[in-house]
């Protein structure tokens, strides 16, 4: 197959030209290509990613520029009788025999230099192509019926082009041609990478002598080393998709073909492997340390090469006056969570306080919770809340700690000779319950509820996010 160049950004560009304003504009998509010499694009060629050069080979005005077609009264056409709002093409040009299949009907029709676009009526159903000419020679052409496929014609131009696209694309995809692709671009140094492929499925045109047809697509990659050096930031597109992703390659150098194969297959990642963690910041004083490591469970992708997304785990201690040190853990989701260890602050008490937010960590109590009020509020006779730092002696790996929770509380009546009903709140669980007394007072009910409602929850230990508020106590 001859060596196929495209860029989805070409398109929409040739039509703003050719076809004085569509009513369905399109924007490029970011993908890069390569020209024929291989040389850098032009200004406005493409979109770039990450910093990456676009080099669709596209001209430097960032599209081509309409050129000067005729209409049938001999008259200069100026963006009078192009596409209207319904998605119609005026007719612009005169009639001529065009390369359509059998049963088709070239009706409005559209042309310049770089662009045309064509109305072709097929049986009942109307096929409008638009298609711009590549820096190769070919035509890059999409069909409105199908929007988000793209063909690449060769030996036919302009309105033929269209002709041979509109053919196209009343194709059964499930029919066509296996899928072949091939490498475009492969900018790969030592520390980074930028990679396109290009994957093609030839498609019959016989009803077009001379003319090829392939439905394309194309996905492009790059890589780099990350602000820690231990593993690779990637970034890639596919179709309007762009995605990032973290990767661990065996090798020294960047790895793209594996990362721009994924991106292609439009699938999302299954990160369910072992969680492997790397040192993005690690700080220590006798009073104080700090720790911040990036983790993520991985997707093996090829041999050597594993596919993550990795995330911040903050671990931050400082001295406690009686000895110790106050924890605290967090992670980029919003969990966090506070400790206390027997330990001074090092790099070693930073590093376990780092681990305690991962969502599989193991926190075993072994002594009944404490709770302290933080804030408390009567509301009259009838109702009041309050909010209440828990503590817990418990392990983790063998490792003794003082586990930090939080317990919220609430407590209501209809009546002041009714008895107080209460609910309560610890992260995500929560009780309703009776507290029995009729007599206490409101401030009395709020002091009594938090050993009743841990009777009934167990105080949330390890990384929690935004706390429930407890339900309303009172029955409906």
């Amino acid at each position: 197959m001859t060596r196929l160049y495209w860029s989805l950004g070409l398109i929409g560009l040739a039509l703003l030209g050719g076809c004085g304003g569509s009513a369905s504009s399109r924007r490029s998509n970011g993908d890069s290509m390569d020209n024929d010499a291989g040389g850098e694009p032009g200004a406005s060629g493409g979109t770039s990613v990450g910093g990456a050069k676009p080099t669709n080979g596209a001209p430097a005005s960032g599209g081509p520029t309409k050129g000067g077609h005729t209409s049938e009264d001999g008259g200069s056409a100026s963006g009078g009788d192009m596409i209207g709002a319904a998605g119609g093409v005026g007719d612009a040009g005169a009639p001529a025999t065009l390369p359509l299949p059998p049963g088709c009907e070239a009706r409005a029709r559209d042309e310049t230099d770089t662009s045309c676009s064509l109305n072709a009526y097929c049986s009942v159903q109307s096929q409008i192509t638009h298609c711009g000419r590549l820096p190769s020679g070919h035509w890059q052409c999409r069909c409105e019926q199908n929007p988000g496929r793209t063909y690449e014609i060769e030996g036919a131009a302009g309105l033929s082009a269209c002709a041979v696209a509109a053919g196209a694309c009343g194709a059964d995809e499930s029919e066509l041609a296996e899928e072949t692709c091939e490498v475009r671009s492969d900018d790969s140094g030592d520390k980074d990478c930028r990679m396109t492929l290009a994957c093609s499925r030839k498609v019959d045109v016989d009803f077009a002598p001379g003319a090829h047809a392939w439905l394309v697509r194309e996905g492009w990659a790059q890589c780099g080393p990350s602000e820690s050096g231990q593993s690779l930031w990637c970034q890639c597109t596919h179709g309007e998709a762009f995605n990032e992703y973290d990767l661990f390659a065996d090798s020294e150098k960047a790895v793209c073909r594996p990362v721009v194969d994924f991106c292609m297959s439009a699938s999302e990642p299954q990160l369910d492997g072992d969680e492997r963690c790397v040192l993005a910041r690690s700080t220590s004083s006798n009073d104080s340390c700090e720790r911040i490591e990036d983790c993520s469970k991985v997707m093996p992708l090829a041999e050597g090469v594993e596919l993550a997304k990795l995330q911040h785990h903050y671990g931050t201690c400082v001295a406690r006056a009686d000895g110790g040190s106050d924890c605290h853990c967090s992670t980029p989701s919003g969990s966090s969570y506070n400790l206390q260890v027997s330990d001074a602050p090092s790099d070693a008490t930073c590093t376990f306080a780092a681990t305690l937010c991962a969502e599989d960590v193991d926190i075993v109590p072994t002594s009944p919770a404490s709770c302290q009020v933080s804030s408390q509020t009567a509301y009259g006779s009838t109702s009041c809340d309050g909010d209440l730092s828990c503590y817990q002696a418990a392990t983790v790996d063998g490792q003794a700690l003082v586990a930090e929770g939080r317990l919220l509380v609430r407590c209501a009546r209809n009546e002041p000779s009714e008895p107080w009903q209460c609910s309560c709140a610890s992260d995500q669980t929560t009780a309703t319950f009776s507290l029995g007394v009729a007599d206490a007072s409101a401030w009395e009910a709020c002091s009594q509820a938090p050993a009743a409602c841990l009777e009934r929850v167990d105080l949330q230990l390890g990384a929690y996010g935004e706390f429930l508020y407890p339900p309303d106590p009172l029955p409906p």
